[in-house]
């Protein structure tokens, strides 16, 4: 992969930056006085709402992921190298199929619930879904899909299509990280599976779930096996792999995260937010780089935390949470330095 194949990208990009939201417009956002005022301060950004859509969780859902679908489709028309995308774009796609999938199991109507992000099309996807063939998905993917069905056939456990799909997501993931092999995105992507499985082992074991069934919801592609993130969060351990995932200077920030997980006090939603700010400080330090891949992966991630952050006090204002409530559950934003 030649960096320099990317310097037409990468000025789009520098174009695109400005219009993400600053701390101070997020803050201005959630402190407006009343819905007039609201409305007022989003004509001035890309976020275009009717004073009537303000009032309506599902119209301000569907009008923020357009945001988001189009800067998906604008990464991909633009980039020389597709896989760069894929990187956050593979989890919108398997999460369609396990939609879809579920869909043709059950009979429910989830179609609210498909974000059209990927290579793919919607109607591909639903093609493939129901044949089980494709003349345009790539047929790794279709294999993927028969064999996660033929589970379910055989067992009738709707579970068997959610497992089947995300193992499918992180294989795939791991397989677009080695066919890049850029150590950046390598250590990207370990801390998307990574996290994921210390999440899972620790909501399992709090859930007491059977050992069998802890390690078939995890994923095989990590840097440490299913069973021994299990032990390492059994044994308050944790802190082992985080600093050995690690990529970045030291510094204060992760103090309370470790103090947790020496102490066996750590909460999964902790570590969710512990990964949110770890994938934002790690590409935040890339920011000088004005060649190669990581520019488009830092802008497409920061939106989708502005996304996060923007649905949190939108909502949260239609369902009348606090400012508090709200700040304490916002992801990093674009151009911080946490």
């Amino acid at each position: 992969m030649n960096a320099e194949h990317f310097t037409e990208l990468n000025t789009l990009i520098s174009v695109k930056e400005p219009t993400l939201l600053s701390k101070t417009d997020l803050d201005k956002i959630m402190s407006a006085e009343d819905e007039e005022s609201l409305h007022l301060l989003l004509q001035n950004t890309e976020y275009h709402f009717s004073l009537n859509d303000l009032s309506d969780t599902l119209t301000i859902e569907k009008r923020l992921m357009n945001e988001l679908i189009h800067d998906f489709q604008f990464a991909y028309e633009e980039s020389p190298v597709k896989e760069i995308v894929d990187i956050f774009a593979l989890k919108f796609m398997y999460h369609n199929l396990k939609m879809l999938l579920i869909m043709r199991a059950t009979g429910q109507d989830l179609n609210h619930l498909l974000t059209p992000i990927g290579r793919y099309s919607m109607n591909e996807l639903r093609h493939v879904v129901q044949t089980l063939e494709s003349a345009i998905i790539e047929q790794a993917i279709v294999d993927e899909i028969a064999s996660t069905w033929n589970s379910y056939v055989t067992y009738k456990v709707v579970e068997a299509l959610d497992i089947g799909m995300d193992n499918a997501y992180f294989k795939h993931l791991r397989l677009t990280e080695q066919k890049i092999d850029h150590p950046d995105i390598t250590n990207l992507v370990n801390v998307l599976i990574d996290f994921y499985n210390v999440i899972s082992a620790k909501r399992g074991l709090d859930d007491r779930l059977a050992m069998s069934d802890l390690i078939e919801i995890m994923s095989d592609e990590g840097t440490y096996t299913a069973r021994e993130f299990i032990e390492l969060v059994e044994n308050h351990q944790i802190n082992q792999w985080f600093d050995q995932i690690n990529q970045l200077p030291f510094d204060r920030k992760f103090d309370k995260f470790r103090d947790k997980m020496l102490d066996g006090s750590i909460q999964s939603y902790e570590l969710e937010k512990l990964q949110s700010i770890y994938t934002h400080s790690f590409l935040h330090e890339k920011r000088r780089e004005i060649l190669g891949p990581m520019p488009v992966l830092r802008y497409l991630y920061g939106k989708q935390m502005e996304i996060k952050n923007l649905r949190l006090i939108l909502t949260g204002r239609v369902n009348q949470l606090s400012n508090e409530q709200i700040t304490e559950r916002m992801r990093p934003i674009y151009g911080e330095t946490i």
